[in-house]
C-alpha cells in the first residue's frame, strides 16, 4: 500500500453525488407533511384563543365581539400568516380561520358557537 493518498476518481464522486441526491429526494417529502401539519396546529391554537377571547369578552360586555374588537379590547392577535374572521350570528359567533402563506396549499379551519364544545369537538372543521 503506497504511503501517498492518491484521492478520489471521477466515478467515485459521482456515485457519492448520485446516493446523496437518492437520500435527499426520498427525505423531503417527508418534511413538507410536516409543515402542513404545523399550519394546522396554528390554525386550531387561533380558533382556540378565539373562543377563549370571545368568553372573556362575553364576561365583561355581555356580548360577542368582532376580530377588530377583540384586538381593541387587547383580548386577542392571531398568528402571524393566518388571517381570521369572526361573524357574529344570533346569539352566538362563527369563527374561520385562513392560512394562505403557501398559495399552493391553502388551509382554514371553523368553529360556530353555540354548537361545538371545544376546538376539538363538534362544530369544528379543518380543509
Amino acid at each position: 500500500m503506497p504511503k501517498s493518498f492518491r484521492g478520489l476518481t471521477l466515478i467515485e464522486l459521482l456515485i457519492i453525488i448520485v446516493i446523496i441526491g437518492i437520500l435527499l429526494a426520498v427525505a423531503i417529502p417527508k418534511f413538507g407533511g410536516r409543515r402542513d401539519k404545523e399550519r394546522l396546529g396554528e390554525l386550531r391554537t387561533d380558533i382556540r384563543n378565539a373562543q377563549r377571547a370571545e368568553d372573556a369578552y362575553f364576561d365583561q360586555f355581555k356580548g360577542y365581539a368582532s376580530v377588530e374588537q377583540l384586538r381593541a379590547a387587547h383580548l386577542y392577535n392571531p398568528s402571524i400568516g393566518d388571517s381570521v374572521a369572526i361573524t357574529l350570528k344570533g346569539p352566538g359567533y362563527s369563527v374561520n380561520a385562513v392560512n394562505s402563506v403557501d398559495p399552493e396549499n391553502v388551509q382554514s379551519c371553523s368553529f360556530v358557537f353555540p354548537g361545538g364544545s371545544n376546538a376539538n369537538g363538534a362544530g369544528f372543521e379543518c380543509h
